[in-house]
This record gives C-alpha cells, structure tokens and sequence, in this order.
C-alpha cells in the first residue's frame, strides 16, 4: 500500500499561528516531528474505507423491493476508493438474524443492487448493514448502518413495561475532564429508554444541596451549562419532576484542558488552560487532523497557567477535525473536535417543463456548480417517488452527511440533516453540541504512538472469494497440499483458476470475477493421486458484526405509532402498480373467470427475423434473475456471446466469439431495429 503513503505526507499544511496570548512558539521538537509522523504513518497503512447505501425510502411493506446504490470510498479526502471493490449488504433484524445479503462489485467506487423482501418478513425495524472485507479490521461500529421498518398491516399494541421516565444522562466537560477552580463548559446528553434523546430540566448541586448551575435540553437531548468546580465537593445533577440523580465526573486537582470557541468560517480561537503544573519545564503541542491527515501542529510553551491564540482554519479540509493536546512527553493530555463547513458545492437538476402528465417521461438537465470545473465527471444515483404514497418526504440522511458526520462519530445521530440545512440559524450550535458529546474513534492514540498499524487479519478483496478445506471422507483429517481447481460452466465467461491447499488443507480462491448466478464446479485432487476419496467442505461466505448497545436499542414503539398509515401507503402504492401492470384498453371483468390454455412459447417463431434466422433464444418467462435488467438476465445464456457491464455512463459491451479465437462486437436489434446496447 505504498501508493498510498506520499500522497497525503505531502499534503500536511503547515497553517499559521497568530499569538494574540502569553505564548510562544518554538522550533518543532523531536516528540512533535514523532507524533506527526506516526499519525501520517498509521492514516496510511491503515486507509480507512467507508461505504454509503442511497435508498429510495426508509419504510417498505412486505413483497416489496429495497433498491440501493452503493459508494465506495478511502482516504481523508472521501474519494472513490482504489482498494477494494466487493461491497457486502445485509438485511439484519435486530437480533442481528441475517435476512438477506448481497455481494455488489463496486469497480471505481460504486455499484448497485436491490434486496427483495418476502412476503411473510415479520414487521418491524430491520438494519441495512454495508461494509468491505477490509473494514472488517476496523472498528465494526464504522459500517455503514440504516434502520429500515417493514410494516405488515397487522396493528398491534405499543410495546409495555418501558420505564418512560428512566434517563440515561452522561455528561462531557470540554477538553475531557473537570479542573479544580477552572470554569469550564460542561455538554450533556439525556437518552430515554428507547435510545433517543430527551428533553430534561435539573438543577446541578453541590455537598450542601446548593444550586450551582441549572441545565436543560437545547436539541434532541443535548445541552450545556457552566460550572467552576471546586475540589472539596461532589456535584449532582437532580432532574426536575422525576427528581432521578446523576453524579458529575470526579473533579482535577491538575492537568490541562483545551477549549475552543469558533470565531468565524476561517478562524478558531484556542484556549489552554492547566493547574498546578510547572509550565515553565512542561512542554506543550498541538496536533490536529481530519481523518487522520495532519492539517496543523506546533510546539506551544506556555508563560503562565492560560494561554490563548487564533488558528485559522482555510485550507482544513471540510468535516470533523481532531484538536489534540500533547505534554512534554507526547502523552495526549486533552482533545476537542471542530466541525469545519465544506466548501459550498452544488448540482441543481432542471425538468425540462414544470408538470408531466401520468407515464409520461421525464428529461432532466443536470448543471454543476460554477465553482466546479465544467469537465468533471460524477456519478449520481436517482430516487423518484410519489409524496403522496411515502411517510418519509425527506430524507434525514444522505451521502453528504454521512461521509462528513456520522460516519465518524460513534453512536447514533438522530437526523444528521438537520445539521446541514442553511436556513436553520441554530444548526451550528447544536452541531458543536454533537462533537461535544461524541468521539471519533477510528484509532487511539496510545497505537498511533507505538508506531504500530492495526491488527490486520483481513485483506481486501477485489471480487468474490471462494474458501474452504479438503478433507477426508472417512477420517475427515485434513487433506495437505490438495490441487484445487474451480471451471465455470458459462461459455460466455471461460473460468479456470487453480490453487494448491495448505498443510491443514486449507484453500482459497481469490478476487473472482463472477456474478450474478453463474455455475462453477470445484475439484479437488490429492497430491499423491491416491484413491482414497476426499470432502471439500466450503465456508460460509457470511459474515455478522457484533451486537452493540446502539443495535438493540431501535425504537419498537416509534414503528407502532407509524404502522397504520405507513400501511395505507403501501396498499395505495400496490394499487397503482396492479393498475398500470395491465393494457388501459383491456377491460377488467369482475366476478368473471375466464378460462383458457396456456400458449406455449414457441422457440421455432422466437427464433426467425427479417435479418435472417437465430441460433439461439431466451425465453424471459423463465428468467433466473427477475429483478434484473435485460442484460442481467443474458449473461451466461448465449454460448459464445460475452456481456460486459454496463458501466457507469455507457451501456453493456458486448461481443461474439469466432473462430474461437477473437472476439467481434455485436449488433443489437430491437424488433428488427439496429439500437444501441444502452438503449
């Protein structure tokens, strides 16, 4: 992964410092040059990949289809990513019972696929689950993960014996922890039992039930106050109504803090602030970095026991970034995070006139952003619904505030959206409140130090992977040093890939470029071409992150108070699909049964057309992969005939073999008509 190294060391910022306090700045020491370099170090043997799902929807009824697109990226800077291109997708219950799975191809960052809900799937939430082989040496809290609801139409009761008054109340002084005599801003968040936020009213007390500071929600459970802690007392906070206590952490007697207060979009004002250490003979540093990049750092050497100064904040990349105190051992002492709005960018989408008439198509004009260069290229992936027919008119998340929030940050964010909308003049304080009570934790600081990149047991993969083990029928002791070949049994895409078992006849097929439900046969042979016979026993291709606390806790009594109308949607929803499933003209006879046999399909007819006679035909009647398009459904069927794609802005390429040599491009007729393959 060297490829990967120069590129972001190169791209470290030195940002100026502006002293506007009683500090100074010294020549870069050799504990500050270390932490910097083992930061770029560990951010890049340890390329962090994140995968995005864009749905049409968050509630679906049973029998119908969750469509998904799937953007793959790595690296500090969200770009499609170069490693792997296998996605898994999983529909879990939260149980984390495996419903369905699906392996996509994400060459260049992106693919798509659909997971067909069965009719008989049970209501209730379920979890879209996304992630790559490599991710899987990571922290499993970073897959991507989206509640999804099925209803089934069955009404039943709101779940009981939830204690609604019980609070889960954590508080988050600013910079880590409470210093004796140092006023410091306190975060809180209160969670009820359901695992969202909730609105609180206490008063903080100290020894003698004295009122030191009052608290109350200001956003979805969290809030702040201040308080000047004091080392003889034990603080208290008593919730108003159901008089619930929840102690305050354990008060400092010394250490230093960091706090910082947004002055503007381009600078951050930074304040240090100790107790009772030698400042004089204590060295200090700050580091700070968006995923992983170094964007600032430099040695501070204090004069006094506070100290303030700018930094600015142009040229940070957009999301969060991670301001890291270090002493003179470069021991992290204090951190905060900073979210930094991106650069503006926008794609405005134009109908080509203002109101369409039913089954009518629709053109759209798609124009970049004057501040992008006119010959970028994107991708883009589509949902069109009908208001009427949907409970979630807008969606609570997209790719933009996944890639720059919530993927992260550790726990659920209730409606990240709402972070991003510009015309709410309180976005931007109640978004300091999340980075104050959330921590991003993609590596700790104690591994970067030592050096050392992450246990990596998992490679990544650039396609499907087949494992397993040859054994022996009759003892089923492992078999060593087995020949192990896998054909394909498609004509259209000749196969054969050999690989030789291990000692304790372990095997692996590596980066295949299967899809779809092509056929292969493995087979296995001893080394020693003795006739005893042997098992090869495959494992599962299955893979179940562990279950969290965020996991159990979705919210069942939420979906209860939904299920009736999202219902009613439904069945309007397959009403219109029943109605435009059939000819307008045809007239539907009720309480009439009509009875006839069934035409055959004559392949002799399929196979005649004006350009000359077919040599081979596809009955789609019996289509092994219905949800599929054409193309989908053709791959393997025809022998000799190679489809590759589509891709992401052209269609299918396809040829045919002559001669058995070379292969020639195809022409694709449709009703006799020569079209192209991405008509």
């Amino acid at each position: 992964m060297n490829f990967l190294i120069t590129r972001v060391t190169r791209l470290i910022l030195l940002l100026a410092l502006y002293s506007i306090g009683t500090f100074t700045l010294s020549g870069q020491s050799k504990e500050l040059t270390k932490v910097v370099k083992n930061l770029s170090t560990y951010s890049n043997e340890n390329p962090q990949e994140k995968v995005y799902l864009h749905t049409d929807r968050s509630y679906y009824g049973q029998g119908e289809s969750i469509w998904f697109q799937a953007y793959l990226t790595s690296g500090w800077k969200n770009q499609f990513s170069p490693l792997s291109t296998t996605v898994y997708v999983q529909l879990l219950s939260k149980n984390l019972d495996l419903i369905e799975q699906q392996v996509v191809k994400a060459n260049g960052g992106f693919g798509n696929g659909v997971i067909d809900l069965s009719d008989s799937l049970p209501s209730g939430d379920y979890e879209l689950v996304a992630f790559t082989n490599w991710m899987k040496n990571f922290d499993h809290d970073f897959f991507f993960r989206k509640q999804i609801s099925v209803i089934d139409g069955q009404l039943k009761d709101q779940i009981t014996g939830i204690n609604e008054d019980e609070t889960d109340l954590q508080f988050f002084p600013e910079g880590g922890s409470l210093l004796e005599g140092i006023p410091t801003k306190v975060a809180f968040k209160a969670i009820d039992a359901n695992g969202l936020g909730k609105y609180v009213l206490g008063t903080i007390q100290n020894n003698s039930g004295e009122t030191v500071a009052t608290l109350e929600t200001a956003h979805d459970g969290m809030g702040n106050f201040f308080i000047t802690p004091e080392s003889n007392q034990k603080y208290t906070c008593v919730i108003a109504d159901t008089g619930q206590t929840v102690p305050l952490p354990t008060i400092e007697t010394s250490g230093a803090t960091l706090r910082l207060t947004k002055i503007s979009d381009e600078l951050v004002k930074v304040a240090v602030l100790t107790k009772n250490l030698d400042v004089t003979n204590d060295a200090f540093s700050l580091v700070v970095h968006t995923r992983g990049a170094p964007t600032f750092f430099a040695d501070l050497s204090l004069k006094g026991q506070v100290a303030f100064f700018n930094v600015s904040l142009n040229g940070m990349p957009g999301g969060i970034s991670h301001f890291t105190l270090f002493d003179g051992n470069s021991q992290p002492i204090s951190e905060r995070l900073l979210f930094i709005e991106p650069e503006s960018r926008r794609v405005v989408i134009t109908p080509e006139k203002p109101a369409y008439k039913k089954r009518e198509r629709v053109s759209l004009t798609i124009a970049l952003d004057s501040a992008l260069n006119d010959s970028t290229q994107a991708v883009f992936s589509m949902s069109a619904v009908d208001l009427g027919q949907v409970v979630d008119k807008e969606p609570q998340s997209n790719i933009y505030t996944d890639l720059l929030l919530t993927s992260d940050l550790k726990g659920t964010i209730t409606n990240p959206s709402y972070y991003f909308d510009r015309q709410n003049e309180e976005r931007e304080e109640h978004l300091d409140l999340v980075m104050l009570t959330h921590g991003w934790s993609r590596f700790n600081w104690e591994q970067v130090l030592k050096g050392g990149a992450n246990e990596i047991t998992e490679r990544i993969e650039r396609g499907i992977s087949v494992r397993g083990r040859v054994v022996r029928d009759l003892s089923k002791k492992p078999e060593p040093n087995a020949k192990m070949t896998l054909i394909s049994l498609q004509d259209s895409l000749p196969l054969i890939e050999e690989v030789k078992a291990s000692k304790e006849g372990l095997f692996e097929f590596m980066d295949l470029n299967i899809t779809d439900n092509e056929e292969v046969v493995l087979k296995a042979e001893r080394a020693k071409r003795k006739k005893n016979y042997v098992t090869i026993e495959l494992d599962s291709v299955y893979f179940l992150p562990e279950l969290d606390e965020r996991q159990s806790s979705t919210s069942e009594v939420q979906l209860a108070v939904d299920r009736d109308k999202v219902f009613s949607k439904k069945k309007r929803r397959d009403e219109i699909d029943a109605a435009y499933a059939f000819d307008p003209s045809i007239t539907v006879l009720e309480g009439v049964v009509v009875e006839a046999d069934k035409e055959e399909f004559d392949e002799r007819e399929a196979l005649r057309t004006t350009w000359g006679k077919g040599s081979n035909v596809v009955d789609f009647e019996k289509a092994t992969n219905p949800a599929g398009n054409v193309w989908s459904n053709l791959i393997g069927k025809i022998p000799g005939v190679t489809i590759i794609g589509p891709n992401n802005f052209d269609g299918p390429t396809v040829t045919i073999r002559q001669s058995g040599i070379r292969n020639f491009p195809a022409t694709i007729m449709l009703d006799d008509i020569p079209v192209e393959a991405s008509v």
